[in-house]
């Protein structure tokens, strides 16, 4: 019996639902992330705007255990969530490439 060993995925679907006392202020959004080429797809502007404000700072606070140094959050996982958890809900979700359907990869991964 040949055991099936898949290959990762590249790309991460986050989607972004804002917290309530952000939800005037942005609406739910749908993105892609390749956290090693340190790029996004889709309807970006507002988040790359929330992500250059947070290298421009250089760090921001995060309750209870202090901050976090904002350097490369397009390739690191920690900066990114630290950065978008402060207005959103996020759901993250490995896909094969930008604009795939969640769909597809969950019945793959059942297979």
């Amino acid at each position: 019996m040949k055991l099936h060993n898949p290959t990762p995925l590249e790309w991460i679907r986050l989607e972004l639902i804002p917290l309530l006392n952000y939800a005037s202020r942005f609406k739910p959004m749908i993105f892609w992330w390749n956290p090693e080429k340190g790029c996004l797809e889709g309807e970006i502007a507002v988040v790359m705007n929330i992500i250059q404000a947070a290298i421009e700072k250089g760090s921001i606070s995060i309750v209870p255990t202090g901050s976090i140094e904002i350097t490369q959050p397009l390739h690191k996982p920690s900066e990114l969530a630290a950065i978008l958890g402060q207005y959103f809900w996020v759901i993250p979700e490995p896909v094969e490439k930008p604009f795939e359907s969640e769909s597809k990869n969950s019945s793959d991964l059942l297979n």
